[in-house]
């Protein structure tokens, strides 16, 4: 993985502090072995509540292996396929957006907040299950998180023309 240390962890940003972002390590969850089921876990947790969202997210890899026999590799596909590479940010004392490229943890986390907010969206089905659907056609490179990555493309591709 590009965004590992030498250990294999995998490393996040977290608070700025005093102008740098400081990285930390996370550990491969104990049952897949994935260091992408614990960082979706943790971007899942609310309140500090980690049990319920690592239930959450084993809930939709067991109901993402109806589909196929490797739920762990479709959740990869799915937050890769879910990656944006531009993104709009505004430079010194300008008044319109400029598109730049994204680092890779940035592009990470980014992936992983498209995924749950289009798996938040609709509340008429257990979270687990929209969040298994979710990752199902994030894989397949359809779906709510698809859209939330190509309208970011889009944004950055129409100011273009402010690229410095």
């Amino acid at each position: 993985m590009e965004h590992c240390d030498q250990n294999n962890e995998l490393l996040l940003p977290i608070k700025k502090i005093i102008g740098r972002k400081r990285k930390y390590n996370i550990q491969a969850d104990p049952i897949h072995n994935s260091l992408y089921v614990t960082a979706l876990t943790n971007r899942i947790m609310r309140k500090g509540k980690k049990s319920v969202a690592y239930k959450i997210v084993l809930d939709a890899l067991n109901l993402l292996q109806e589909h196929t026999d490797q739920p762990v590799q479709s959740l990869t596909n799915a937050i890769t396929y879910a990656r944006p590479s531009v993104e709009l940010k505004s430079v010194a004392n300008s008044y319109f957006p400029v598109p730049a490229e994204i680092k890779t943890a940035r592009a990470f986390s980014l992936s992983l907040k498209f995924l749950i907010n289009a798996a938040r969206k609709n509340a008429n089905q257990p979270f687990a299950k929209r969040l298994a659907r979710v990752i199902w056609d994030a894989a397949n490179n359809k779906g709510e998180a698809i859209a939330m990555k190509d309208s970011m493309h889009a944004a950055a591709a129409a100011n273009n023309a402010f690229k410095i």
